[in-house]
């Protein structure tokens, strides 16, 4: 849990990204900004292991969010801090984030809040057979050794890419079996 919560985190909501794999976009994923309810996504989170997730809306009209998140490593308290884009496509809200020193966004599907909020990660195998097969544009990064890093960039995922994912066109793209849930712990103030 603690890998998915450090990709999401980097992406939407993240800690350190642990594995070497994921999928970036060279932009947010989603066609406009989500017009922010401050009563719905300022609070606190927990996830089922006990870590916890500050959210705060710092600019309701460009869909962006601060989140902090607080986990208990073996040897110190870590926090992790972000902002997140919200955006969306249809009926889908999308949560785009990327390091400071990064020029490439993670991305997943969110939920809107209520007394949940539920993230959905994307998988990488599957968008990397999309690039392989031309369906969409990007980078296949390889290490030192020529050998893929398992990681994919996309040039951009655009309004029909976003379509197709949303109809099912490449089948099961996101980690549905596996979301990531926090719970509310306190109301907004």
């Amino acid at each position: 849990m603690k890998n998915r919560i450090a990709t999401l985190l980097l992406s939407l909501a993240c800690v350190v990204l642990c594995s070497c794999t994921g999928v970036l976009c060279k932009r947010p994923v989603g066609d406009e900004p989500v017009l922010l309810d401050k009563g719905r996504w300022n609070g606190s989170w927990t996830t089922h292991e006990g870590d916890v997730m500050f959210t705060r809306v710092v600019d309701p009209a460009k869909g962006l969010v601060e989140i902090a998140m607080i986990s208990l490593e073996e040897k110190e308290i870590k926090m992790e801090k972000r902002i997140l884009q919200i955006r969306k496509s249809g009926d889908w809200l999308w949560a785009s984030s990327k390091e400071d020193s990064e020029a490439n966004y993670e991305f997943g599907r969110i939920s809107e809040p209520d007394e949940e909020m539920i993230f959905w990660l994307p998988k990488a195998a599957a968008f990397i057979e999309r690039v392989r097969k031309g369906e969409l544009k990007g980078l296949l990064p390889k290490d030192s050794e020529g050998k893929e890093t398992g990681t994919v960039v996309l040039d951009a995922l655009s309004a029909e890419n976003i379509k197709d994912i949303e109809a099912g066109k490449w089948g099961n793209v996101f980690a549905w079996e596996r979301p990531m849930v926090l719970r509310r712990l306190k109301p907004a103030k």
